[in-house]
């Protein structure tokens, strides 16, 4: 498997060719620094199955575009990091048909998580960038939704990807009983009854009826690259 990793910190780099390397036994990883070595990368292996690259790169080289996403084709393969991540920022890469939106200074569990929910072909995006505008399971809005601590967040991400109660635990260093507590207040924030309509709820947020716009960037992706395999 083929990636493409673009960040001008090397330690940034360093540190998910070293999450990637766990979870991808036989990954080819590709490295590049500034716009100049994206762009020629992308010219030399357009059939990169993964890109993970810097938001601000990721927008100079057309795949975050707003209105006309340039390079559409390798955008839907595309995985976009930030040091300072915001609900614009978040809502523009889901737009752009982008994979996942992954704040670099989240935890290494939350990162490692998001990692595996794109490498098993779904799409992930920070929970309470979404939860500042999405609705509810039960169509209410309620103003608990903006009322998440720090820790509720991470343990969110955590439920997000599938972990169970001792596997958050053990990630974020807490008894499996202030997890437990953590849960409950989750799940009273997002109306929701269970780790199901929690799940739910977030998961019709992302795969909310596309737009016209989406419509056609997709239409414009399958006639360019007709057969091109999109990892999601």
């Amino acid at each position: 498997m083929r990636i493409l990793l673009a960040d001008r910190d090397q330690v940034v780099r360093n540190t998910f060719s070293a999450i990637v390397a766990e979870l991808v036994a036989d990954a080819l990883i590709l490295e590049a620094s500034d716009r100049a070595e994206l762009l020629t990368r992308t010219s030399q292996h357009p059939d990169v199955s993964l890109l993970i690259v810097e938001f601000t790169l990721a927008r100079t080289c057309g795949l975050l575009s707003g209105h006309e996403v340039r390079n559409a084709a390798l955008a839907n393969r595309t995985v976009v990091l930030s040091a300072e991540p915001c609900p614009h920022q978040s809502a523009l890469v889901r737009e752009s048909s982008g994979l996942a939106y992954v704040p670099i200074n989240a935890p290494r569990p939350v990162i490692q998580a998001a990692m595996q929910i794109v490498l098993a072909g779904g799409r992930y995006f920070p929970p309470e960038l979404l939860l500042r505008s999405a609705p509810s399971v039960r169509g209410t809005r309620d103003d608990s939704f903006f009322n998440l601590t720090p820790r509720q967040t991470e343990v969110l991400e955590l439920m997000s990807a599938g972990s169970s109660n001792k596997a958050i635990a053990r990630a974020l260093g807490m008894s499996p009983g202030t997890v437990k507590v953590h849960v409950t207040a989750i799940l009273k924030a997002l109306n929701a009854r269970n780790r199901t309509e929690a799940a739910i709820a977030i998961h019709r947020y992302l795969n909310r009826a596309p737009t016209q716009e989406r419509r056609v960037q997709e239409r414009r992706v399958a006639e360019a690259r007709p057969g091109i395999r999109i990892y999601r």
